[in-house]
């Protein structure tokens, strides 16, 4: 044993081994040094049992030699206590080895092993650099995760960086890859907040699902021409990233890519991308540069389309107050206008079909929205949070409402729900607190679950809810509807009944009345709710009232009832 003298003046205990046998070296050693030892030459052969002596026995160790060192194979399964045998392979750092060794501050590895194990460095805070040998070519899953790295050097040897190899190495500041890395796995450097550039070298074909989300501190990326995909959150968080150049190899962006990058101010889409994810430029700046062929983005507004603009991909923008749609969108896509808190008002056209999950997700500045009647489904969380609103009108075309639609909406005060709805997602009008009125529209009540929480409980012995002539009884004795307190028949007054196209005239009536609809059914009741006549308006939009008795009905057209004087 010798002592040296460090330059702090403190005591390092160092020791060194020669000829060590596979798993020997706690045997070589007194439970003083055990204890003690700073510093640990070795040479010869060692195995997992030997690291586990290591990383567990071994509480002052700082400094490890293990160049002149081979790693055997060892099977067992008394290296992790698990019950399990487990084979530890030859010429591998192994997984888990030295896991959290707190007081590891360098190590030289053994320069003939070709593969670092899974987690093997994990943990490590106080290991600040050391050199990969030029015999590796193999870097496992999460080896260095949250190391105290500031720089590291990858041998040409290496061909991938696995997924999360280097994950929250906050202090490292420099990477060099070679030419021979051909995949970035997933996370493989998330969370490097402190890394303010990476070279991605032109073998570079995938770039992980968040390969380097979270780098704050990336104020610049290449990517290279040979990566054809940029995966789902590999850039998001890059709260510093100020530009980029996506190149024409690329052909799609997936979702959340560069998801709250708030600082981008120039990103170029070329056009090779075809496919651009939901949220991929969320909370971005509105200074994106696009490729015509695939893509039309509007500087004025700051929105994305797809070329034909058929499909509204995003809108980067969270300053704008106010937005019509263009007429030749269909579709609105997932998450297109999240978090935009400033939008009071949306005009959508009667093109869109479908509106998107999330689509307008948290904007709680809007009050009011109108959905055409082309529209057929509500996604899951299209209007959550959006507490501006106080009333809505879904069209007849609507056959689904998703799961917490409106959820949160805390002033919408009333709501319509047609005829043509079949389902009522859970949560769908759940904390909306403000509701005094609903119009339930369907003629047999929606099927709904106890505890699918469509509506709060506390609405219901002050809500009005509103149901068909006819569909009285049904409703209270329909799960959930049932629980109402205050449910009536659905009624409206006038010389004429209007809604959107319909009209029935005139009112009072005498022998005839006309509505004017496309087409549909058009049913009367009576005032203690029995159906009198029924008919198709395809066979005639004249309805023959001469044999009821004078009184007041309710005459019920598509799903919308109204009040009727006859004479």
């Amino acid at each position: 044993m010798v002592l040296c003298i460090s330059v702090v003046l403190q005591a390092q205990t160092c020791k060194t081994i020669a000829n060590l046998t596979a798993g020997g070296l706690k045997l070589k050693m007194t439970s003083s040094e055990l204890n003690t030892v700073t510093k640990l030459t070795l040479s010869g052969t060692m195995d997992a049992r030997d690291f586990k002596t290591i990383n567990q026995d071994m509480p002052a160790l700082a400094e490890i030699d293990l160049t002149n060192i081979i790693i055997a194979e060892y099977t067992g399964n008394d290296v992790e206590d698990y019950y399990e045998t487990i084979t530890y392979p030859a010429n591998t750092i192994p997984k888990w080895s030295l896991a959290g060794k707190k007081s590891l501050t360098s190590i030289a590895l053994p320069i003939s092993i070709t593969s670092i194990g899974t987690s093997a460095f994990d943990g490590c805070i106080n290991l600040t650099s050391f050199n990969l040998p030029p015999s590796l070519t193999k870097i496992e899953e999460r080896a260095f995760h949250a190391c105290g790295l500031t720089s590291i050097t990858i041998p040409s040897s290496v061909t991938s960086v696995g997924d999360g190899v280097f994950d929250n190495c906050q202090n490292m500041t420099s990477v060099n890859l070679p030419t021979s890395i051909i995949s970035i796995g997933n996370c493989a450097f998330a969370a490097c907040i402190n890394l303010p550039s990476i070279n991605l070298p032109s073998s570079v074909t995938t770039i992980g699902e968040s390969a380097f989300e979270g780098c704050t501190g990336l104020t610049s990326v290449n990517i290279p021409n040979s990566v054809i995909t940029i995966e789902k959150l590999a850039f998001a968080y890059c709260t510093g990233l100020t530009s980029v150049t996506i190149p024409n190899s690329v052909t799609t962006i997936e979702f959340e890519a560069f998801y709250y990058c708030t600082s981008l101010e120039s990103i170029n889409i070329p056009a090779s991308v075809t496919s651009i994810g939901y949220f991929a430029f969320f909370k971005c700046t509105d200074l994106i540069t696009v490729d015509p062929e695939n893509f039309y983005y509007s500087s004025l507004d700051g929105v994305l389309f797809n070329k034909d603009k058929t499909e509204l991909i995003q809108c980067p923008v969270y300053k704008m107050d106010n937005y019509t749609i263009p007429s030749s969108v269909k579709t609105i896509n997932k998450g297109a206008f999240l978090d935009c808190k400033f939008l009071t008002s949306v005009t959508i056209p009667n093109s869109v079909i479908t509106i998107g999950e999330s689509a307008f997700y948290n904007c709680i500045g809007l009050i009011s929205i109108t959905i055409p009647n082309s529209v057929t489904t509500i996604e899951n969380y299209s209007f959550y949070n959006c507490i501006g609103l106080t009333s809505v009108t879904i069209p007849n075309s609507v056959v689904m409402i998703g799961n917490q639609a409106f959820f949160c909406c805390f002033n919408l005060t009333s709501v319509n729900i047609p005829a043509s709805v079949t389902s009522i997602g859970d949560y769908a009008f759940a904390n909306c607190k403000q509701l005094t009125s609903i119009y339930a529209y369907p003629s047999i009540p929606i099927a709904l679950l106890s505890n699918s929480f469509v509506f709060d409980s506390d609405i219901k012995n002050t809500c009005n809810l509103n149901v068909p002539a006819g569909s009285l009884d049904l409703y209270k004795s329909a799960n959930v509807w049932r629980d109402f307190s205050k449910i009536g028949i659905i009624t409206s007054t006038g010389k004429e009944f209007k809604n959107e196209a319909i009209t029935v005239s005139p009112n009072p009536a005498k022998d005839v009345i006309t509505v004017n609809a496309r087409k549909g059914i058009v049913s009367i009741y009576n005032s203690n709710g029995k159906l009198e006549i029924t008919q198709s308006l395809e066979e005639n939009k004249q309805v023959n009232i001469s044999s009821l008795p004078s009184g007041m009905y309710v005459v019920v057209v598509n799903g919308e009832s109204f009040k009727m004087i006859k004479e």
